[in-house]
C-alpha cells in the first residue's frame, strides 16, 4: 500500500518562473532559453520524471508548483577560475 502525497494540477510555466539563475546566468541567457525550450517540447511523463529526479516526487505539492525552487548555476563563471 502506498500513500499519495500532493496532487498533479501541474503548472510548468509557474515551475520556469519560479527558477533562479545563479553565477551569472539570467533568464534570457541563450542556455537558458535552450533548456526551456527543451523542456517544454517533453511528453507530460517526461516532465513528471524530471519533477521527480528533482523533488523526490513526480507530485505536486500541496501548495502548487509555486512550492518548487530550482536554481539553475553557471558552474563555469570567472569567479570559480
Amino acid at each position: 500500500m502506498s500513500v499519495v502525497i500532493g496532487n498533479e494540477e501541474y503548472d510548468w510555466e509557474m515551475f520556469e518562473n519560479n527558477c533562479e539563475y545563479k553565477n551569472g546566468y539570467t533568464s534570457t541567457d541563450p542556455q537558458i532559453r535552450w533548456f526551456w525550450e527543451v523542456f517544454h517540447e517533453l511528453s507530460l511523463e517526461d516532465k513528471k520524471k524530471f519533477l521527480l529526479f528533482l523533488t523526490g516526487s513526480d507530485r505536486v505539492p500541496i501548495q502548487g508548483m509555486r512550492d518548487i525552487k530550482v536554481s539553475i548555476l553557471n558552474k563555469y563563471n570567472k569567479i570559480f577560475m
